[in-house]
């Protein structure tokens, strides 16, 4: 009778391992695949209201300030924003909901190489929505760019002559990644080089 026990109890222990390292297994595989983004199309977004881990704030501080309505106000430049991708992509649509009174051209673009300082700037087509604020877009060609280790590409925004008394006040950032669609053929392939 013992050893009966004994057998039922190895059986449930043994079924409930299996069901643990197969639950781990497939929700692990189920995280690899969204990042696989098989359409070829990611969207991400950045309202300032919450953060986002695809989406940074501008950056050096020192160029931006938060405003009551939790938009960011730009008073310098050059800044720069990380876009978090989770594989490569050929352009991506940038889109910028902002006010601003300053009357030059403000451009947007992937940086090619920090230390060489090689960027490729775009002027943002702007669309006069309400209440002042403006959408301007930019089409980028990612071509080229190559993505920090952590899969981040940096891009810069350039407004010369933007100060305190000249600010860009942002309300909202969204980036559409446009690239090939994922195969099995091609994730397998990345899956053993790494490329992914």
């Amino acid at each position: 009778m013992q050893r009966t026990m004994n057998n039922r109890d190895h059986k449930i222990k043994n079924i409930a391992r299996a069901i643990f390292v197969f639950t781990g297994t497939l929700f692990f595989f189920w995280l690899f695949l969204q990042n696989a983004v098989w359409s070829g199309t990611f969207t991400a977004e950045q309202n300032f209201h919450d953060s986002s881990v695809l989406i940074s704030p501008f950056s050096p501080e020192a160029t931006r300030v938060h405003t009551r309505d939790r938009a960011q106000l730009i008073v310098g430049e050059p800044v720069y924003l990380d876009l978090r991708v989770p594989r490569s992509f050929a352009t991506v649509k940038l889109s910028l909901t902002y006010r601003t009174d300053y009357g030059g051209i403000v451009r947007i673009g992937p940086v090619l190489d920090e230390h060489a300082w090689q960027f490729v700037l775009r002027p943002l087509e702007t669309t006069v929505l309400q209440d002042g604020w403006m959408r301007g877009t930019a089409e980028l060609d990612l071509t080229g760019v190559s993505a920090k280790a952590d899969r981040r590409v940096r891009v810069l925004l350039s407004a010369p002559g933007i100060s305190e008394e000249l600010p860009i006040e942002l309300q909202n950032i969204r980036a559409e990644f446009q690239g090939k669609p994922m195969t099995l053929q091609k994730l397998f392939s990345h899956i053993w080089l790494e490329k992914l």
